[in-house]
């Protein structure tokens, strides 16, 4: 009987950390928004819908946006353009906003 517990443990174990997992992996593919192309995204560009209680963004350490309101962005070897307020967040230097 005690094999029998010890089995059924374990099992109970590893299929409550496999949902973990699925749980954790379903999260992640959250975490980088909807992308989409067309709209105010330049052609040629992915854009990535970013909104306040989403994960932050990669390179979110440059960017000093608005984070109460939803942003287009995308990013590229220069740094991350906001095309919803038409600003630039370089990898290096300021901020500035596009002509």
């Amino acid at each position: 009987m005690n094999m029998i517990s010890r089995w059924i443990s374990t099992f109970a174990l590893s299929a409550g950390l496999g949902l973990a997992g699925v749980a954790l992996t379903a999260g992640a593919a959250q975490a980088e928004g909807p992308s989409y192309t067309g709209g105010n995204c330049p052609a040629g560009q992915t854009c990535t819908h970013w909104c306040p209680g989403d994960p932050l963004i990669p390179g979110h350490q440059v960017i000093s946006w608005d984070w109460n309101v939803c942003h287009d962005w995308y990013w590229d070897s220069v740094g991350v353009t906001d095309v919803t307020t038409n600003w630039i967040y370089p990898w290096a230097g300021a901020p500035r906003q596009l002509p």
